[in-house]
Parts: C-alpha cells; structure tokens; sequence
C-alpha cells in the first residue's frame, strides 16, 4: 500500500468525512449522531471493498468490521452507555495499487451514496424537495409522481398476496440542452426511488464510455457486469450514452449497448438504469437496439429555460447564498436573459449560465461596486444587489446604459405620434426575436418614429 491520500474520488472523500465526524460524535457519546455518520461512511466503503485488490481486501475488511461494530454498539446502547475505549480516527482511506476499472483511471464508485440505514420517508422528503427547487424541471416531478403511485401500488397489492408484477422496469432516459438539470435529477432518481420504497441502497454510480468500452473481446462485458454489481440496490447513470457507439465498425461499443440491454433486463428488480443526452442523439441510441426504447419507456425531456425561469433559478441560488436583489436587480436581469437567450438560441447552457454567469458576475459586480464605493461594511450593504450589479456588459456586450432610458416601459411610437406597443421586461425577448433577422426595420414593420427605429435597429445591431 501507498502513504498518498486520494482527495478526488468522491467515495473516498465523503468516507473521509462521515468516518472522521462519526468517530468524533462516537467519542462524545453522541450515538444517535455517530450512527449517522457512520452508516454514511459504511455505505462508502462496501463498494470500494468489493472492488479492491486482493492484496487489499484483508484491510478494507478489517475497517468495515470497525465501523459495524461501532454501527452495532450505537443501536444496543440507545444513547445510554458509555464506551470504554475509543478507536482513532487513523483509518483514512490511501491510494492503493488496485486495477483499474476504467482505461483512463476510471474506477466505478458511487457518486452518490446510499441511504441503507435512514429512514425511507426522511430521505424521500428531502430528495423532493430539492427536485421541486429546480426550476423547470416540471416533467421531471411529473414522472416521479406518478411513479410514487405506481410503486406504491405494488405494494399495495403485494400487501394482500398478489405478488405478480407485469408493469416494466423503472429505467428511465432524460434528454434536453446543456444545463437543463439532466446530472442533478440523474442523481436524485435513487434517493427519490429508495424513499418510495423501490430500491434498497438508492446510491448512484455514475459511468461513462470509458468506464466501459474495452478494445478487447469480453473485456467490455466485464465491465458493464461490474458496473451493475457496483449499482446494485441503487441507480446506474450513463450520461451521453450514445458515446458509446462512436468507435467506428471496429470498436467494441455496439457490443457494449447490446449488453447493457439485455442486463437491464436481468437486473430489472435490483438497478434502475438512468441514461442522459441530447434529444436528437438519444433517438440515435435507441436505433442501434431494438429492445432499448422498450426498455427506458419513462421518458423526461428537459426544456430550455425561459428568461423569467432563469431570472427565477437566479433568485433560488443568490438567496441560498444569502444575497438579496432589489425589484430593479430582477427587471434588468429579465431583460439580460431574453438578449441571452435571442444570441445564444439553444446553445445557452441554461442551469450552468444562470449559475457561472448571471450569479457568479453578479457577485464579482457587487463586490467591485462595494469596495469603490469606500462605504463602511455593513450586513445590508454585503447582502443587498442592486441593478448596477447585472452583469450587462460582460455577458450580452452591451451595456446598461444603451437600454436605460428604455428600463421600464419600452414606447415605440408610430410617426403620428401614437404610442405603437409598450413593452416590459417579460416581452422585450419575443420583441427581439422577432425583430433579430433584420439589420434594419424594413417596411415590413409598423411605421415608427426614427428615433423608436434608429434605437432598436442599433440594438439588434448589437445583439446579432
């Protein structure tokens, strides 16, 4: 074994942690607390064990003991004994010299760990809850109720002996534009389907096509037989699943999706099979197999954002980290989002947009207004956005002061005068977009003022 920490697996890491806190909490005599941590940390270490070299397995068996035995005296004990020695907290997991699982290092973890020892209906409300704070993720909560009736129905029935299921797996394909939320709900769909009651761990393992597309007969096999084994009890997430027939005639990846199909079957019962991508490439996917769309029948399809509904995800995460926009923050914000998305069209990354720009350039903003100012720090002043603090500028090219004297009511009036249309920041978008093909307004458009005219052929100008 090697000294050297690993810090960027996350099943390690989130081992390190709970191992550590469940220790501490053990010590203090916290049980309920140490119990916890410690199944957190139990649920990390199962399948790295299972995975380990043989020359490893006797360690990683002799820490799993140590944490069930903790795990053990927590339950006996209800809270009321006292311990009379105390285990260290030396037992972090190091590099060791095991075979890869993946080509390029990519060993099959969980991303996201089980929930085994909680308490179904706790996991289930907290994984809801963070669903229904996604914005536009509407057919995503859809399908998860009416899969929460379905399974509950089975139960139902199982309840009074009628144990026969004919209904189709739970597999499911999400498809939609960069950033529309596919990763986030790929990872929620076990803790969603552990609370219902339909998996046993709810942990994820996240692969990819080199996690599993070997250049050798049966080599590709093994892997994906490895992949459901370590997914057992829990979710297998394959994102941009149609990589994996992208090797040309010669490569083992057409092999791979035949395998994975007829696994899906075979472990109907035990793993839910999460695949993600492109709408158009998916459709692509399904082609290549002929069981497959069978198969992943529940389908959710992710639509783009809409300027309010990134203006609405902006709001959820500055509040989150305790930012607070005025009124005038949101209306300019709006506007930002429609020239956004009338440059960008599809290719506007959505949930990620929102997050590196619109929040990411509003804090940088803000923090530059603030020290400028020469203010002394206040907790209102650190909190508060204004709508100086839209990053205008540095997303769209065009800065604020081109559209302020527009900021509320947009009047274009025709030459007699008239007021032609006031638009607000909810339909300046669709203005744009319906304008954007022009380089000038041509006479095809209402007869407006030359000022109304020049004003907005400059801006389409500019946003083209």
């Amino acid at each position: 074994m090697t000294n050297a920490m690993i810090t960027d697996k996350p099943a390690i890491k989130t081992f390190n942690h709970h191992y550590d806190n469940g220790v501490q909490e053990f010590n203090g005599q916290r049980y309920e607390a140490a119990k916890i941590h410690l199944s957190y940390a139990r649920n990390c270490l199962v399948p790295i064990a299972r995975q380990s070299a043989p020359a490893d397995k006797e360690y990683y068996q002799s820490l799993l003991k140590t944490v069930d035995e903790m795990i053990e005296f927590c339950q006996e004990t209800g809270g009321n004994a006292s311990r009379t020695s105390n285990p260290d907290n030396s037992d972090k997991l190091v590099v060791r010299s095991t075979g890869e699982l993946g080509r390029s290092g990519g060993h099959i973890e969980p991303t996201v760990m089980g929930h085994a020892h909680r308490d179904r209906t706790e996991v289930l409300i907290e994984a809801e809850r963070e669903l229904n704070s996604l914005v536009g993720s509407q057919k995503a909560k859809e399908l998860f109720e009416e899969l929460k009736i379905d399974i509950a129905w089975r139960e139902t029935r199982a309840s009074v002996g009628l144990t026969k299921d004919p209904t189709p797996p739970l597999h499911i394909r999400l498809t939609g534009s960069p950033g529309t939320g596919k990763t986030t709900i790929g990872k929620l769909t076990g803790q969603l389907l552990y609370g219902m009651g339909y998996l046993a761990s709810g942990h994820t393992v996240a692969v990819s096509r080199e996690n599993l597309v070997e250049d050798h007969i049966g080599g590709s096999e093994k892997r994906i037989k490895e992949a459901f084994e370590a997914a057992k009890g829990g979710v297998l997430f394959i994102d941009e699943v149609y990589a994996l027939a992208n090797g040309g005639d010669k490569d083992f990846g057409r092999q791979v999706i035949d395998v994975i199909n007829n696994q899906m079957e075979l472990a109907r019962h035990e793993v839910v099979v999460v695949v993600a991508g492109y709408e158009d490439k998916m459709e692509d996917f399904l082609s290549q197999n002929a069981g497959l769309a069978g198969r992943l029948r529940n389908k959710v399809s992710l639509k783009n954002l809409s300027s309010s509904e990134m203006t609405a995800a902006a709001k959820n995460k500055l509040a989150e980290a305790e930012y607070f926009p005025t009124s005038t923050f949101f209306t300019r914000l709006n506007v930002l989002c429609s020239m956004m998305r009338l440059q960008q069209g599809d290719s506007l990354d959505n949930g990620r947009f929102v997050r590196d720009g619109i929040v990411a350039g509003s804090i940088k903003q803000m923090a530059r207004r603030v020290f400028l100012s020469g203010e002394q720090a206040t907790e209102k002043l650190c909190a508060t956005m204004t709508g100086e603090d839209v990053p205008f500028t540095q997303l769209c090219g065009i800065p604020w002061s081109e559209i302020e004297p527009h900021e509320l009511s947009w009047e274009l009036r025709q030459a007699d005068g008239s007021i032609l249309r006031t638009m607000d920041a909810q339909d300046i978008g669709q203005w744009f977009a319906n304008l954007a093909n022009n380089e000038v307004l041509n006479e095809s458009q209402p007869e407006l003022t030359e000022a109304s005219k020049q004003y907005l052929t400059r801006l389409i100008k500019q946003v083209n």
